[in-house]
Parts: structure tokens; C-alpha cells; sequence
């Protein structure tokens, strides 16, 4: 995020900086208000509350020393870490983006236990925009974040599914349980010819790559198992000579393909 059109200010004339507050691990809870935040990043929630604004959170002390985490809710941080808030006027979503493009493990001293303090951050300098300009930063640069974001768990969410697939078939063979019951699972329905108009919906990642059997898109809430019927929102397609797991995609890509 290096300017030369923007002055070099010392972080101590942008933000606050102050060390967090050491919290009893029996006020830590799985399903506590606010998050807790140490030196290397959530560690926990509680019901006690510390900042009740939004934050940076700085790695003060060992291996995390000078990470940099943003917390945009109210929350509790620890002392191993360090708390920093923007002075007035001062964006606090830039603020993140400036201290996490420089190098802050830089101003830590000391060798077998690295520590990070606030004086040695107060000094450090950095290009520093107008406001309109770091409104404008952190819009761009929290939106590609948020993107990315999703991206994650939504293949976080893929995965998941790929895995229950892969024991469902292989593991648990329910294809071939349901055969033996008299069953047959949609997937197994002779497809159209290629002639008929209905062949047209299937997309193109449905083909067997040397030109095998077509397999059309199947509903999980009528084939797979329980704990993925909830997803009715995705389907599955793949050709049935394939040999490989299915590739996925939404509804809609089946209906508009």
C-alpha cells in the first residue's frame, strides 16, 4: 500500500496503541458473546466484554509476534496481544490494511522470545492517506476480502459434500445396497438420446470425456445422504462412465445450460 504522493507519518500519530487484558481461561465458553482474541488471532469466546469498538489486534510476544488481525465487532484481547485503535478520523478498515502491509515483526526485540511493544510501533512510519482516500482503500480491498471469503467456504462446503459422496458410494456402497433392496437411485435412469430436446439441459461437464454414456444432474434431496439433503440448493452431475468423483454446480447452471 506504499504511496510516494502520501506523507510518512509515525503509526503513533494514526492509531492507539495499548496492550490487551489477561482473561481467567474459566471465563472462556464455546458459545460466549465475544470473541477472544490472543496473539495469533480468535482463541476463544467469552461473555466479557473489552472493547466494545472495533479493533486491530496485533501479535505482541512469541512465534505471532506482529501478525495482524481486524475486529470489527465488540470482543475481549488478551495481553499477549496488542489493541489498536485509529485516532479520530482515521479509518479503522485502513488502518488494518496499513499495519498488515508492513513488516511489524521488525520492531520486535529480543531473540529467543520476540515482543513487539507500543513505543516500537509508535515510531514505525508509514504513507498515510486523507480520509476520503482510506474510505475508499478499505472499500475496495474489504470487498475483494469478503469475496475471497466466500470463495472458502463455499469449498469448504464442496469439499464436505465430495467427502460424504466418496463414503456414501465406496464406504457405505448405498448405490449397491439400494440395488440389492430392488431400488433404483435416480442416477441410474437411462439417460435421453442425444436427439431429444431434454439432452440439451444437461450441461456440458455432464459428457464422459471420451464421448461414454450421458449421465443427467441428479437431486441430492432424492438420492444422497441425510445430512447433505439440506442442500437442496446444489446438484450433482457427472457421467457414469467417468470413474472420477462429481463435479458440482448450482441450479441454475443446470436450467440455464
Amino acid at each position: 500500500m506504499g504511496d510516494s504522493r502520501y506523507e510518512e507519518l509515525p503509526l503513533g500519530e494514526i492509531a492507539d496503541f495499548r496492550n490487551g487484558k489477561g482473561l481467567s481461561p474459566d471465563k472462556y465458553t464455546a458459545v460466549g458473546k465475544y470473541p477472544v482474541f490472543g496473539s495469533n488471532g480468535q482463541i476463544a469466546r467469552t461473555d466479557e466484554l473489552l472493547n466494545e469498538d472495533s479493533v486491530v489486534v496485533i501479535g505482541r510476544v512469541g512465534a505471532y509476534c506482529g501478525s495482524v488481525h481486524p475486529v470489527f465487532e465488540p470482543s475481549w484481547v488478551t495481553d499477549n496481544a496488542i489493541v489498536a485503535r485509529p485516532k479520530a478520523g482515521e479509518d479503522v478498515r485502513y488502518l488494518y490494511y496499513r499495519l498488515a502491509s508492513l513488516d511489524l515483526r521488525s520492531t520486535a526485540t529480543g531473540s529467543a522470545q520476540p515482543l513487539v511493544t507500543q513505543s516500537g510501533l509508535g515510531v514505525l512510519r508509514a504513507p498515510h492517506a486523507p480520509p476520503d482516500d482510506q474510505r475508499a482503500i478499505a472499500h475496495i480491498l474489504g470487498t475483494l476480502d469478503d469475496k475471497i471469503e466466500l470463495n472458502r467456504r463455499m469449498n469448504e462446503t464442496l469439499e464436505a459434500m465430495a467427502r460424504a459422496l466418496f463414503k456414501s458410494w465406496f464406504v457405505d456402497f448405498d448405490p449397491v445396497r439400494a440395488k440389492a433392496q430392488g431400488q433404483t437411485p435416480p442416477a441410474w435412469t437411462p439417460p435421453p438420446p442425444p436427439s431429444s430436446p431434454k439432452s440439451s439441459r444437461i450441461p456440458s461437464w455432464a459428457r464422459f470425456r471420451r464421448g461414454g454414456v450421458w449421465c443427467p444432474s441428479w437431486s441430492l434431496q432424492t438420492c444422497y445422504p441425510a445430512e447433505l439433503r439440506k442442500r437442496q440448493s446444489l446438484t450433482i452431475g457427472t457421467a457414469a462412465s467417468s470413474g472420477h468423483l462429481p463435479k458440482m454446480s448450482r441450479s441454475a447452471d443446470r436450467s440455464s445450460s
